[in-house]
């Protein structure tokens, strides 16, 4: 038996999710698959279009750097 099977083989879905129902988060249309989500820490998830999310991206980095960096130098930050 091969380990190896054809996109037309395999199951749709085989991670057992789906955003089928839910709203995208940028902009609340209800979703298909496929499509984003993110996990958030406080168990909340939010679900993305997957242009969305690539608008978002930049957006969540430039965030991430922010906190990150809060009150340290200039000198300390990536330019």
């Amino acid at each position: 038996m091969s380990i190896t099977r054809r996109m037309t083989e395999m199951d749709p879905n085989p991670f057992g999710l789906s955003a089928a129902g839910h709203r995208c988060f940028h902009w609340g249309e209800f979703l298909q698959d496929p499509a984003m989500l993110w996990d958030g820490l406080d168990g909340q998830t939010i679900y993305f279009h997957g242009p969305c999310f690539l608008d978002w991206m930049p957006r969540g980095m430039r965030d991430a750097l922010e906190l990150k960096y809060a009150g340290h130098p200039c000198q300390e930050q990536v330019a």
